[in-house]
This record gives C-alpha cells, sequence and structure tokens, in this order.
C-alpha cells in the first residue's frame, strides 16, 4: 500500500511514523505543505 504523508515539518512524530510505517511495508511519499497551491 501507498502513503502520502503532507505535512509542514518532517518533525520526530512524522519521522516516527514514515519509520514504523516503512517496517511494516508500506511505500511512503512525503510532500511539504508550505503553500496553498501543494494542498488544493
Amino acid at each position: 500500500m501507498r502513503i502520502l504523508f503532507l505535512t509542514h515539518a518532517f518533525n520526530s512524530i512524522t519521522q516516527r511514523l514514515f519509520d514504523e510505517l516503512q517496517d511494516q511495508g508500506y511505500e511512503i511519499s512525503v510532500k511539504f505543505d508550505i503553500n496553498d497551491a501543494v494542498a488544493n
């Protein structure tokens, strides 16, 4: 399964989720929501 993280920062919580899910075999992508155009 592929998962997209839409986040403002790759902080400790995001990093922990990234690592845990990746260890379980998920394909993780991270996109930074730094302006409204990214989220729309």
